[in-house]
């Protein structure tokens, strides 16, 4: 069954993962070829290992992510039987997958309290005071499970070829990892007089899991804490928002899908 609903003009939100109805109504036939062990008998009390040998069934669309599964039965010759299930997917997740963020659907990262886009406002003083609200706010979707999910902060004219994992602050160009607001809402107000700016929890996230239709996905209100502690120092920076692909080598930057349109970053002095 094709699991991944194409952006072909006529689904809702795709490209994405589909849903149950959408794969009912079209199952496909592909076998994956199996390679048996040869056959063996085992004594009262015996243990023995059988390999079976799977190898990638042909004749599905790599690029919806077509899903098999089946069922290797054993008998024995007591009328005993023993069914042992596999499953697997028809395809490189890494290189097929459109993305792990679900964008452009939902991909904000905007502040102040007329929630101006980045593209427009890439500066802050982070006054959180109900009048200024000045603070960036950043919520994505995740059209797929990822390992880890980083936003950094690094110097002002840093580049993805000089990407280190795990990066290092004072390496490489890295300032650090930031922090969110512990109960963020998205679109919603920092109150100073009842939240605590203190209360935040820090990025990297790790072992998220898809964010399917119907369910609100991640929202950060970054305070200017960063993980270590520390708060942003004023300057100009460069800010990575980046989700890491399926199977993939967290040391290499390719195998990050990134936020490409953020632009420069700068951090302004309270009161400018």
């Amino acid at each position: 069954m094709n699991t991944l609903q194409i952006d072909d003009g006529k689904h809702w939100g795709a490209p994405r993962m589909a849903w149950f109805e959408e794969i009912i109504e079209a199952p496909q036939q592909i076998r994956p070829g199996v390679q048996m062990p040869a056959p063996l008998t085992l004594q009262p009390g015996e243990t023995h290992t059988a390999k079976f040998a799977f190898s990638p069934p042909t004749g599905g669309e790599p690029g919806r992510l077509p899903m098999y599964s089946g069922k290797v039965l054993i008998k024995g010759d007591n009328g005993e039987s023993l069914g042992v299930p596999y499953l697997g997917v028809a395809a490189d997740l890494a290189k097929e997958l459109p993305g792990v963020f679900d964008t452009p659907n939902y991909e904000r990262f905007s502040s102040g309290v007329d929630d101006i886009p980045v593209q427009k406002k890439a500066n802050w003083t982070f006054d959180y005071s109900l009048e200024a609200q000045d603070f960036p706010e950043i919520y994505m979707r995740l059209r797929f499970a990822t390992r880890e999910l980083r936003i950094d902060v690094f110097e002002e004219h840093w580049t993805e070829d000089r990407w280190e994992y795990p990066p290092v602050v004072g390496q490489a160009g890295y300032v650090g990892a930031i922090t969110s607001y512990a109960e963020p809402v998205l679109r919603g107000h920092f109150d100073p007089a009842k939240m605590n700016a203190s209360e935040t929890i820090s990025t990297p996230l790790r072992s998220l899991a898809r964010d399917i239709s119907g369910r609100t996905g991640h929202t950060f209100w970054w305070l200017g804490q960063m993980a270590n502690g520390s708060h942003i120092a004023t300057g100009r920076y460069h800010l990575r928002v980046a989700a890491l692909k399926p199977w993939s080598d967290p040391r290499n930057a390719t195998s990050w899908d990134t936020w490409t349109d953020v632009p420069t970053i700068e951090v302004l002095p309270r009161g400018a």
